[in-house]
Formats: C-alpha cells, sequence, structure tokens
C-alpha cells in the first residue's frame, strides 16, 4: 500500500497572523481564502490549511474538544476501501468527508490519541 501526506491543517485564532507568518515569514506566499475560517497554501486540498475552528466533533465527560477539519492530518492511499474495511473490522468509527473537504474520496477517523485523521483516496 502506497501513503503520502495529503495536507497538513491547523487551527488558529487568528487567521491574519498565521497568514503572515506562513506565508511571509515561512515564505509559502499569499494564502487561497477556502471560507470566513480557513486559508490555504497549496494546490486543491493539498498543501497546508488554517483553520479557525468551529467545535463539530466532541467527546464526551472530560477529554477534550476536536474540532473536526481544522486539527488532522490527511493521509493519502491507494485504496480507500481497505482503509474502511479494517476501520469497520476493528469497531472504529468513520465517516464520509463533506463534499468540498478534498479534490478526492476522503473519510475521517479519530486515531488512538483522539486526532483526527483523514484518508483520501490517491490520484
Amino acid at each position: 500500500m502506497t501513503w503520502a501526506l495529503h495536507r497538513v491543517s491547523l487551527a488558529t485564532h487568528d487567521l491574519a497572523v498565521a497568514e503572515t507568518f506562513f506565508g511571509t515569514h515561512l515564505g509559502l506566499g499569499p494564502a487561497r481564502r477556502i471560507d470566513e475560517r480557513s486559508i490555504a497554501f497549496g494546490a486543491g486540498s493539498r498543501g497546508l490549511r488554517v483553520t479557525r475552528p468551529s467545535a463539530s466533533l466532541t467527546r464526551s465527560g472530560t477529554d477534550l474538544l476536536i474540532a473536526a477539519g481544522a486539527r488532522h492530518v490527511a493521509i493519502e492511499v491507494d485504496d480507500l476501501d481497505r482503509i474502511r474495511s479494517g476501520l469497520e473490522r476493528a469497531g472504529l468509527p468513520c465517516v464520509a468527508t463533506q463534499p468540498g473537504d478534498f479534490d478526492t474520496p476522503a473519510l475521517y477517523t479519530h486515531d488512538a490519541a483522539a486526532n483526527v485523521d483523514a484518508f483520501c483516496h490517491g490520484t
């Protein structure tokens, strides 16, 4: 199975500061505005995305709030069905990503450290 990094997505409270830091200070150039909460550096859904998160995935009790789409790693795989089947066999939840999240079919899940992981079908 071939794996490749698809996107790194980080959370921020201030998109303008993030754009200056990554675009100017780190040399990634101008950001592309995705929506009112997100900017991106890179092509399509690949590259670096910086998002002012909303709370859409939570865990009960004392667990930390997890912002879906804001803090995740996206891994490109050559067989998304194999990933989905493996998660289902293990009894681990996964959900299809929302239209527009990626430019290829993908799914989200939580890893053992409660991080949100996205698996994207390689093109």
